[in-house]
């Protein structure tokens, strides 16, 4: 699979990464552990954003 590397750091995951299901999980993990209701940080937020645009890129280059 044809995955951006840069995406599947911003969740956790080794380049070589080859499940979809791994990077459901990766995403829930990050989002849980970045989401700013919970997470107090300056950086939660952004960190949010970021995480939510990796995984849509993600799941794009799935549907192709």
């Amino acid at each position: 699979m044809g995955w951006n590397v840069n995406d599947l750091q911003v969740l956790g995951l080794p380049p070589n990464t080859t499940s979809f299901r791994e990077i459901t999980n990766a995403y829930r993990k990050m989002k849980a552990r970045w989401d700013p209701d919970r997470n107090s940080s300056p950086q939660a937020f952004n960190m949010s954003i970021i995480i939510e645009e990796a995984y849509r890129n993600l799941t794009d280059a799935n549907d192709v």
